[in-house]
């Protein structure tokens, strides 16, 4: 599996982002989770990537958490998502939201997962 974080170039919550993704992909051993880091630089990349605002989780490029969607690309609101500061999911809300990729609740999409 690829989990892809996406954020702009000078996104404060980059590197906690990174590591409540990574966190997760340590824990789940059943299946090889990847993270990648992406920084969002070109206008190109907001649409190919379906950009939501810094940062951005995707899995099977499903957003992890739509409701947070922003239009103007600008810093997310995960206090709904959030394991403290709601400005980024924390390790227990990824891990629900890949669960629920990983059973189809999102966007009808079957995943193969653990």
């Amino acid at each position: 599996m690829k989990l892809e974080v996406l954020v702009t170039e000078h996104c404060p919550h980059a590197i906690e982002a990174t590591k409540a993704a990574l966190l997760v992909a340590g824990s789940i051993r059943e299946n090889d989770i990847l993270v990648d880091l992406v920084v969002i630089r070109r206008r190109e990349a907001l649409r190919r990537y379906r950009f939501g605002g810094s940062p951005t989780l995707l899995l099977y490029a499903a957003d992890l958490f739509p409701a947070s969607r922003r239009s103007d690309h600008g810093p997310r609101d995960y206090r709904a998502d959030s394991d403290g500061s709601g400005l980024f999911p924390g390790a227990l809300a990824i891990r629900a939201a890949i669960s629920r990729v990983c059973r189809g609740a999102v966007r009808g999409r079957a995943a193969f997962c653990w």
